[in-house]
């Protein structure tokens, strides 16, 4: 797919509640209704996300809500950003801050392109959304990134707020693989969004913790893997992250 043509299918699907996910035999459309998501939202122990945000905000009077969303952004594209919005909106959080991995610890590192051109993505991606902050601790902080260290750092440097990670269920399920996990819940809450909304019965079963949120969110099936194996699947991408790409020969383009 040529650029130009990339170019009017990303602009088309800006500004719109509504995004054309890829499938292999066409595409699905998916809206994104979060009033409803926020209305139907099924969470440990039958709590209501109000009521579970509302106990953190009580442990102080002014205590701000933050968000943590890491990841690897090889590239960061829409459904990323569809996981940032829904988080904020609907666990009322003041501030999520987006942290690319310089590592990530349990994935394969070959295909990523430099930690330079994943934080630049990430600030194009985010330059509109007024409560998100792309932070490079981890690239700065080089060797492989382990949340624990990250959670520890935002504590320590946010001594009166609330955290939550935010993370995808597929990394939920998996958590028990992940440096001191068992340290995770003593610091922040989990946001888990499903990959799919099969996921959800899952998951459930396996939150024994009320510091543990489900989001019955609407789910956007894109993959970073088919964007970075095929220039087609770019219009699943933020536009200005596309400019960058072409301008910087990434992920197929020319």
């Amino acid at each position: 797919m040529k650029f130009r043509e990339t170019e009017e299918i990303a602009k088309s699907l800006e500004n719109t509640q509504e995004i054309m996910v890829a499938q292999d035999t066409g595409y699905k459309r998916v809206s994104v209704d979060y009033q409803n998501a926020k209305e139907n939202c099924p969470l440990t122990k039958d709590l209501e996300i109000s009521q579970q945000v509302e106990v953190a905000k009580n442990k102080g009077e002014h205590c701000l809500q933050i968000g943590i969303f890491g990841g690897s952004f090889n590239p960061i594209h829409n459904g990323h950003i569809h996981v940032i919005k829904s988080a904020k909106e609907l666990c009322g959080l003041d501030k999520v801050y987006v942290v690319p991995a310089y590592i990530s610890p349990l994935k394969n590192t070959k295909e990523y392109v430099s930690a330079e051109h994943r934080l630049n993505m990430c600030k194009l991606a985010t330059e509109n959304l007024p409560f998100a902050e792309v932070s490079d601790i981890e690239i700065k902080r080089q060797g492989v990134s382990y949340t624990i260290d990250t959670l520890e750092y935002f504590e320590k440097i946010n001594t009166n707020a609330e955290l939550y990670l935010i993370i995808g269920s597929d990394n939920f399920l998996n958590l028990h693989k992940w440096f001191r996990y068992e340290d995770i819940l003593k610091i922040c809450n989990l946001i888990v969004i499903p990959r799919s909304i099969s996921d959800i019965p899952i998951i459930e079963k396996k939150c024994k913790n009320d510091r543990i949120i489900v989001l019955n969110t609407e789910v956007l099936d894109i993959s970073s893997t088919l964007i970075r194996m095929s220039t087609k699947y770019h219009c699943f991408l933020p536009l200005k992250v596309v400019e960058y790409c072409v301008v910087n020969k990434l992920f197929g383009e020319s």
